[in-house]
């Protein structure tokens, strides 16, 4: 907990405001409650706004973190504050909860109906890579996990507002990351469960 500052929670107006008053007596927990629904996107914006932090850790609700996961990523942005960085996704099975560990040379991309999609990397690619531990550099990220430095997270226009949609935030990040002169997107082999 010592490379965390603060953990924000924006409850998009959800039906039990209970849960934030819970969640807030937990250390380093700040737990904010839109007014209306806001949506994904804006939320987010929302709770980066008011990040106290040099570094923003985005993860979805339905996420679980692995022992010691946040140090490779930090420290990937450290090396280059605009790097932005994906850890390998891990699945935690619906029914059972059991943890299926992902394969980690995958990287994100998407299909002709601009659908998320896990891609193997090509055995070009794998022939390459001389250390495991390598960043993959990869065309989209997954949009609700990653971490990227505050400021260029700023700079790059935060997200689109205008993205309603689940789904279109990883799009609009990557595109607004590679317009914006993005030297790096990366995965990292930090494992998250999803």
């Amino acid at each position: 907990m010592n490379l965390i500052q603060e953990i924000i929670l924006v409850d998009d107006f959800s039906n039990d405001p209970e849960d934030c008053k819970q969640l807030i007596k937990l250390p380093k927990v700040k737990c904010l409650r839109n007014n209306e629904r806001q949506g994904l996107v804006r939320s987010r914006i929302r709770g980066a706004d008011i990040a106290q932090g040099t570094t923003l850790t985005f993860l979805d609700s339905h996420c679980e973190v692995n022992r010691d996961w946040l140090q490779p990523l930090l420290h990937r942005v450290r090396e280059d504050y605009t790097r932005v960085v994906c850890p390998v996704i891990d699945i935690i099975h619906l029914d059972t909860f059991n943890y299926i560990e992902s394969a980690s040379e995958l990287r994100g991309g998407f299909d002709w109906s601009l659908h998320f999609q896990w891609e193997q990397l090509t055995p070009e690619q794998k022939a390459r890579r001389l250390d495991p531990t390598e960043p993959i550099r990869t065309p989209i990220i997954a949009g609700g996990l990653f971490v990227m430095d505050k400021s260029w997270f700023d700079y790059l226009g935060k997200y689109d507002t205008d993205m309603d949609i689940w789904g279109g935030e990883n799009f609009g990040e990557s595109l607004a990351l590679r317009l914006g002169a993005w030297p790096e997107v990366s995965m990292s082999l930090d494992h998250l469960g999803l």
